[in-house]
């Protein structure tokens, strides 16, 4: 008899976030042909929870972290007037393998774990100081603004708020997804910009302290049809058809303070760093769902299979074979971060990439805007 429940079973787990708890079997009266019993089967999904799932998990909602912590951008540091774009976050831990033995099943080897995240989002900002009719441009002279105008404040708002739905697997599957994200940024001129050298050919942006609030959620809801072959008894089939039933549920919120500093060169080219550390609460919750009749096809006359596989045939359809993940996974609490980014400034246009790094995970953020 040669089996494939195994290896469907280990495949349908892989596709999973990690679990806080796990659920499999089947119900009815050939449930005894298929070679798990229920300890067997919740023992599988623990073992894979507690040497992988688990991890990943944790790797996903942090790299959801960085992507909500990153923008609006900073490459003016200190802003003039106001600006107006749009722009992806993302964050990334790196993929590292490792092996996952499993009791009764075998060891995996170099099975790949990492996390990904991203979140679109549009924004605008405006300096205070030039909202209410006294604004300071240091390119032009006249006296530094005292420490309390309105001048050295920039306010930025961002959100976006998505909903998409779609076919996919020639129709067998659908799905839905949606992004929505709020955020609020204030950024205080702890020192104006001067140039250096030559007016535009080399100038300091100033340094600047920045507070923010961000607030996402992402989610994502799938069903597909999909029909396994998961053993062969003699010349006789066994399959497994059902709907996969996905659902994953992601809300994030960062609260983050920041210094940041900049040069311009040659006007063309803003660079601009930064570093802060944000603190964080939220989670991310996955629960992946299978249920569909198992049932036979093949040769009923053969002789090699047994009285017991006959049975088993002959009750097509009246046993069902279940699934379902489920599971949350938190974000780190606190996330300290470093920052790097370029402009390209094409008069009003600018076009801007920045990265970023925290521990164990790294971020982008990439847009165009218009500034004035």
């Amino acid at each position: 008899m040669k089996l494939k429940l195994k290896i469907c079973l280990i495949v349908l787990v892989g596709m999973t976030a990690p679990s806080t708890w796990a659920q499999a079997g089947c119900i009815g009266s050939s449930c005894s042909v298929i070679p798990f019993n229920q300890d067997s089967l919740n023992n599988l999904y623990f073992q894979f929870q507690y040497q992988y799932t688990n991890q990943l998990f944790e790797q996903i909602a942090k790299a959801g972290t960085m992507a909500n912590i990153s923008g609006p951008p900073i490459g003016t540091v200190n802003l003039q007037k106001f600006t107006v774009g749009g722009d992806v976050g993302a964050g990334y831990v790196p993929v590292t393998k490792r092996n996952i033995a499993l009791n009764g099943v075998g060891t995996f080897q170099d099975v790949p774990s990492g996390g990904a995240y991203a979140m679109p989002r549009v924004f605008a900002g405006v300096n205070l100081g030039y909202l209410t009719g006294s604004p300071y441009d240091p390119t032009e002279g006249g006296p530094t603004p005292s420490m309390l105008s309105l001048a050295r404040l920039d306010i930025y708002l961002q959100g976006v708020d998505a909903r998409r739905r779609s076919h996919f697997d020639n129709g067998n599957g659908k799905l839905a997804s949606g992004f929505y994200n709020r955020g609020i940024d204030v950024r205080y001129h702890l020192v104006e910009g001067s140039e250096i050298l030559g007016g535009p050919l080399l100038r300091f942006l100033g340094v600047s302290l920045g507070w923010s609030y961000h607030v996402s959620r992402f989610d994502i809801r799938a069903q597909q049809f999909q029909r396994y072959k998961i053993a062969t008894f003699g010349g006789s089939q066994v399959f497994w058809d059902g709907y996969n039933y996905l659902y994953f549920d992601g809300r994030i919120r960062s609260t983050s303070a920041e210094l940041a500093t900049g040069l311009q060169l040659l006007y063309f080219l803003n660079l601009s760093v930064g570093g802060g550390v944000s603190r964080n609460s939220g989670n991310a919750e996955f629960n992946l769902g299978r249920v569909g009749p198992v049932y036979g096809i093949g040769d009923l006359t053969s002789a090699a299979l047994s009285a017991s596989n006959v049975n088993f045939l002959s009750n097509a359809f009246n046993s069902y074979l279940y699934l379902n993940i489920s599971g949350k996974g938190k974000v780190p609490r606190y996330l300290p971060y470093a920052k790097v980014g370029a402009d390209i400034n094409l008069w009003a246009l600018k076009i801007f990439v920045e990265g970023l790094s925290g521990r164990h995970v790294f971020g982008a953020n990439a847009g165009v805007r218009v500034q004035f």
